[in-house]
């Protein structure tokens, strides 16, 4: 399993204390994400995961939402190779709870996002960026994979 034996009803209770309000570099909503497709990744594929991440920021951006964000595809995407990272094999499992235990830093599991683009409405998707099959919207997906490459406790 991705962390180890199975929680005692007591250790549940107190993880979920601690965990209660986390953020990841100050977000709450980057923490959602990143957990949700971590879920997703485990429960059915890292490109489901991924499309429905996807499909999310699509929604956002249409007027009633917050804007198409690439720093929550970035969180999305830290969430799936965490997962990945966690469950490839029993070696890196094992490698990566290990590490876990340790001191780390945020840089080694969730590189910086709060410059990449955010509350884009669907208009300013297609007209800056030619849509998510558009050159503009490879190069900042380009630069997220980049960022998240850095990541030690994403491989």
């Amino acid at each position: 399993a991705m962390i180890g034996p199975i929680l005692t009803d007591e250790l549940r209770l107190a993880a979920n204390r601690r965990l209660r309000g986390a953020t990841i570099r100050g977000r709450l909503d980057w923490t959602r994400h990143f957990f949700v497709s971590a879920a997703l990744t485990l429960l059915s594929s890292e490109t489901i995961s991924d499309a429905v991440g996807l499909l999310k920021e699509q929604l956002d951006s249409d007027g009633a939402g917050s804007g198409f964000s690439f720093a929550d595809l970035l969180a999305d995407r830290a969430g799936c190779l965490f997962a990945r990272a966690a469950t490839h094999d029993e070696v890196s499992a094992h490698a990566l709870q290990e590490r876990l235990t340790a001191e780390f830093g945020i840089d080694e599991l969730f590189p910086a996002a709060s410059d990449l683009p955010e509350g884009i409405s669907d208009a300013e998707l297609q007209k800056n960026y030619g849509g998510i099959d558009g050159p503009g919207y490879q190069r900042v997906i380009d630069e997220i994979e980049r960022r998240l490459a850095t990541c030690s406790l994403l491989r």
